[in-house]
């Protein structure tokens, strides 16, 4: 399977987030829920011999809700969640040089600052891993594999296993599907995370362990096996102990798009 990509086009999609958050600490529990829509679009330019593509994934038009104690509000800053980012991308859909777009600065003295957390559940997103192509012909049940980062916070060895389903009926069309899943253990050094400052001397001495478990499916059009639609279903848990209190959360999230433009 190859993508032949056309310079200046453009992939519409339409996202719908559902997450189900579960924070405890000493054993009290805090729950939320969100509900997020947004457009989602791929911009393919610069198409070098070998076809490779610059390519922009821009996320935009967030709107939201979000639920807690019972209690439903408007989420009023949704457009922290966008997870925009430019890069280089192969005829296969493997995705190099991600360059994430540059949030704007819009915390308040009230707001908490980042901290090593952050970045452990922003490289938990493996979501780029499953947009590749297998690289051999295959048929209906052949698998192959695709390694997660050897970093500091997967353990090495690790991976994530494609499995092609072949032809299926999606949305009232005939579409080839691809099913993504990995059962990955993150268990990161937080004194090294955590840097110098205030940072360093509460992750002190800390331990985290923590899973993800992840289920991506990509409906593909036959014909030139670009992307139609996506579900991305993942529940990621982590554990953290500090030396005055131990703290876990618990993320459900289920992810769809579907493409809006014609192929």
């Amino acid at each position: 399977m190859r993508r032949t990509f056309v310079n200046e086009s453009v992939e519409q999609f339409k996202v719908t987030t559902e997450m189900n958050m579960t924070f405890k600490i000493d054993n009290e529990d805090f729950k939320s829920s969100q509900s997020l829509t947004n457009d989602r679009f791929f911009r393919f330019n610069k198409v070098d011999s070998k076809g490779i593509a610059d390519l922009v994934c821009e996320d935009s038009n967030y709107k939201g809700t979000e639920v807690i104690d019972g209690e439903t509000t408007k989420l009023q800053d949704a457009e922290s969640y966008d997870s925009s980012y430019s890069a280089k991308v192969n005829p296969l859909m493997v995705i190099t040089d991600i360059v994430p777009k540059e949030k704007p600065a819009k915390r308040t003295e009230e707001e908490e600052p980042s901290s090593p957390l952050d970045d452990i559940f922003d490289a938990l997103n493996i979501s780029t891993l499953a947009y590749q192509l297998p690289e051999k012909t295959v048929e209906a049940g052949d698998e192959w594999k695709i390694a997660l980062p050897a970093d500091e916070y997967f353990k090495a060895g690790q991976f994530v296993l494609g499995k092609f389903k072949g032809l299926v009926k999606w949305n009232e069309q005939d579409v080839y599907m691809i099913e993504y899943s990995t059962t990955a253990t993150v268990k990161p050094d937080m004194s090294k995370l955590a840097g110098e400052g205030e940072d360093a001397e509460i992750f002190k001495g800390a331990e985290l362990t923590g899973e993800l478990v992840e289920r991506i499916v990509l409906y593909l059009n036959p014909k030139d096996f670009s992307i139609m639609g996506t579900t991305d279903d993942s529940t990621v848990n982590v554990q953290l102990k500090l030396e005055e209190f131990e703290m876990s959360y618990e993320i459900k999230a289920k992810e769809e798009s579907v493409r809006v433009t014609k192929s």
